[in-house]
């Protein structure tokens, strides 16, 4: 009877493929295409998949410097748009399989360096179980944070195994995914290094690093990317290095002029993570630092202590930065994963079967959560039961003075599906026949001294309507 309690390498593999899917890819297409962010990538991923151009980000046709990012995360969301359509599943594909894949890896990484499969399994249970990695804005959203956070992982993870383990190739390893975080989401995928370069400047043999030859051509192959891939992009169009600055630098870490009506306390992410995102691991935090203090030095202490420092590095940027939004914390969730996993790991092999049940059961709680999330706006419904049970592929005028990003969107959907529609064009160029979805009540008394109008169907706000005569 014992014996069915303990963890083997199939049953982990078992357990996180199970638990994995329904944490990252059930019900992903549910709830509809987010406001903001998701929207925008959702079009900029359309038209790069159209366009076949790879570097300059479009939107509506024209330079997208709204979305200053550069421009991996949406090669893989063109991949997927490709592959699955213009819909959210195919918009979240990435980011839920990123996120998948970094679990898996974690296990294998942990598993194969220290021969403890507790540890091993934990970290990537924990990750599921992580209320802010699988939500919003997250690992299942059509957005660029969870992608970057498990690029940030993998290079923290072979950086540290190259300090303490002398493996001159995991530097290069290391650097291709410093790369790859800062194609993903620019200057951000830095994050970490601060605190790993300081981490190295404290180890004892920090000297054979910079020995390596691999450390100075990862280095110039990270600097000749990255600079080479802003350099080429301001070329083929003109003021995205201004808009760069701007949003990414000025306005993200310095100002706060468009994102914030009003400053944001310093403790905003700490408050966050132990309000409810990363409830309820981060209570164990000190318990692990207090084990941690009195570790002795070994593997697993060196493993940590780079595991911290990469950690203390990234809160302390988004803490500091003027702007704070609630998922700039993504990028702490893996690593707090492994730390909380370590600790829990060296408890009693009699407490492991209760500490295995919990976080799965922990995990299944969270997919439940993210299922049941509400749809942000009601637009999508509407026009689909507009084009469904009124039955009508007439073309549909849609009039909205709220962020456009997500209508656009839905309406790309509309008109790939073969139904014609305009956004906002002007009431002057209406006709008589014309239907019109109006999303504010202002608009409808606009066409009201005009025309003379029915309501054909309704959703709260948001009316059909036709015009049947000029005043």
């Amino acid at each position: 009877m014992k014996t069915a309690f303990l963890l083997t390498p199939t049953k982990s593999w078992i357990l996180l493929l199970i638990l994995g899917f329904f944490a990252f890819f059930f019900q992903l297409q549910n709830p509809v295409v987010r406001e903001w962010d998701e929207a925008t990538y959702g079009i900029n991923a359309y038209e790069m998949s159209q366009s076949h151009h790879p570097i300059v980000v479009t939107f509506m046709g024209n330079s997208d410097v709204y979305n200053s990012k550069p421009p991996m995360g949406l090669w893989f969301m063109a991949i997927s748009t490709k592959v699955f359509g213009v819909n959210t599943f195919a918009l979240r594909f990435p980011s839920a399989l990123f996120s998948f894949l970094l679990c898996l890896f974690l296990f294998y990484f942990i598993q194969k360096r220290f021969q403890n499969i507790y540890w091993a399994f934990y970290a990537a249970l924990i990750l599921m179980a992580s209320i802010g990695f699988t939500g919003w804005h997250e690992a299942r959203s059509g957005d660029f944070d969870a992608m970057v956070a498990v690029a940030i992982c993998v290079y923290v993870l072979f950086f540290t195994r190259a300090l303490h383990d002398k493996i001159a190739s995991d530097i290069n390893w290391a650097f291709l995914f410093v790369s790859m975080a800062c194609l993903i989401k620019g200057i951000y995928g830095i994050v970490a290094l601060p605190g790993l370069f300081i981490f190295m400047f404290f180890q004892e043999d920090w000297r054979w690093a910079f020995k390596q030859r691999q450390l100075y051509l990862g280095l110039l192959s990270f600097l000749s990317v990255f600079i080479g891939y802003y350099a080429l992009r301001e070329y083929l169009s003109p003021g995205y290095l201004q808009a760069v600055l701007q949003n990414e630098i000025g306005e993200r870490v310095f100002l706060e002029t468009n994102i914030h009506k009003e400053e944001i306390p310093f403790y905003y992410h700490s408050y966050k993570l132990l309000a409810y995102r990363f409830q309820p691991f981060i209570l164990f935090i000190p318990f692990a630092l207090a084990m941690f203090w009195f570790e002795p030095k070994g593997k697993q202490k060196h493993f940590i202590s780079g595991i911290l420092a990469a950690a203390l590095s990234i809160w302390c940027i988004i803490s500091f930065s003027k702007t704070k939004l609630v998922w700039y914390d993504g990028s702490l969730y893996p690593l707090f994963a492994i730390f909380i996993a370590w600790w829990l790991a060296r408890k009693s092999i009699q407490w492991q079967k209760y500490i295995s049940a919990a976080i799965i059961s922990m995990v299944i709680f969270v997919v439940y959560l993210n299922v049941q999330e509400k749809d942000s706006f009601q637009f999508p419904q509407f026009l689909k039961s507009v084009r469904t049970e009124k039955n009508t592929d007439k073309t549909i005028f849609v009039m909205s003075k709220n962020f456009e990003h997500p209508i656009r969107y839905c309406l790309l959907q509309d008109s790939l599906a073969g139904c014609k529609n305009y956004f906002n064009k002007p009431i002057d160029a209406l006709q008589i026949g014309s239907l019109v979805l109006v999303r504010q009540e202002e608009f409808e008394k606009e066409l009201s001294e005009k025309f003379e109008l029915e309501v054909i169907a309704s959703l709260g706000s948001e009316k059909l309507i036709e015009l049947l005569d000029r005043k």
